[in-house]
């Protein structure tokens, strides 16, 4: 599951519903635990179609037709559900949260993050089991549209970010300069021989991982977000040792450079 996705690889079934200035940040869909009934009522119905056809209905014609129609119309319920969990979203944008559901009746619900007053996390024995949780979601109106999402998958991770987009910090983000907030950027495949047979292909910004902005403290100073520099030599581009190429630097990358930059000079002082 790709928690994180950029507006462009959003389900189409979703982005049409979203705003044009409106970035998607968390697109998933419902966890499959949700099949669990249908599929234990269909084989469930299969195991005792085939008792009765066996004992109660055997050599009676009508009687086998009409066990085999009622697990037949069993199995289609499974196959509308399966085709309802298909089309069934649950995205977070960076104003709100939205879930859409509904093959033929289509329903979108969407709740404000500004409104969002308490969101409770629960997860039962079966959810531990199988891996999905649900939210509770607050807000200070009566009516609400989006109350309980039910069946998400790996609800941990998907907690944290949605907490981390209603109780946002303090530092100050701005586009990104490795993609010029554009979210992604054109990179040249070395195998690919022929340029027009698609040698240059587009791929999401490591820098904002399709975000298009990013915190303005991260962007590397060596090379001004860029992920690259230009040597004094030979005035060749070549990828900046501190952020690694991406652009953007963390704590622990400065931490790790800055431990490295220390044992090279441990290292010159005892040769010395």
């Amino acid at each position: 599951m790709r928690l994180i996705t950029p507006g462009d690889t959003t389900p189409a079934s979703v982005n049409k519903y979203l705003l044009p200035r409106e970035q998607s940040v968390i697109t998933v869909r419902m966890h499959p635990a949700m099949l669990l009934a249908p599929i234990a009522l269909t084989l469930g119905g299969l195991v005792v179609a085939g008792l009765l056809s066996s004992s109660i209905a055997h050599g009676n014609n009508s009687a086998l037709d009409v066990i085999w129609i009622a697990w037949g119309l069993i199995l289609l319920y499974l196959v509308w559900k399966v085709a309802e969990w298909s089309v069934m979203y649950y995205t977070v944008t960076d104003k709100r949260m939205i879930l859409a559901k509904g093959l033929v009746v289509r329903n979108v619900a969407m709740m404000p993050l500004t409104k969002v007053t308490d969101m409770s996390f629960h997860r039962s024995a079966m959810g531990r089991l199988f891996g999905y949780g649900e939210f509770i979601v607050e807000s200070a109106g009566q009516d609400q549209a989006l109350r309980n999402v039910d069946y998400l998958p790996y609800p941990e991770q998907l907690y944290l970010e949605v907490c981390g987009l209603l109780f946002p910090t303090d530092e100050k983000r701005v586009p990104c300069p490795r993609c010029d907030g554009r979210g992604a950027i054109i990179v040249v495949d070395p195998e690919a021989k022929d340029r027009q047979a698609g040698r240059e292909r587009e791929v999401p910004c490591p820098a904002c991982n399709g975000r298009r902005t990013v915190l303005e403290d991260s962007i590397c100073s060596r090379c001004d977000g860029r992920g690259e520099i230009t040597l004094d030599e030979t005035y060749r581009q070549a990828t900046c040792p501190r952020c690694r190429g991406r652009g953007v630097t963390s704590l622990d990358a400065w931490e790790d450079d800055e431990r490295r930059r220390r044992r090279r000079q441990e290292e010159e002082e005892s040769d010395d």
